[in-house]
């Protein structure tokens, strides 16, 4: 898929999300076209994390075929 980087936006769970890998970041942080859409009053946290690339070799072309 090409993914390089999860950014997420949370009013509750942050613990959850940094147990697994996600540093919490600025708004800036966000992409600008989302970051347009967020509601400022709901004081969400923001979080990313960088996606490993896939080593395996494997793909999902290759792995039915």
């Amino acid at each position: 898929m090409g993914l390089e980087m999860l950014f997420l936006l949370t009013t509750r769970t942050a613990d959850w999300f940094v147990r697994r890998g996600f540093s919490e970041c600025s708004i800036e942080s966000i992409p600008e076209e989302r970051r347009k859409k967020i509601n400022l009053s709901r004081k969400s946290k923001y979080y990313t994390k960088k996606l490993q690339p896939d080593m395996s070799g494997i793909s999902v072309a290759r792995a039915f075929n």
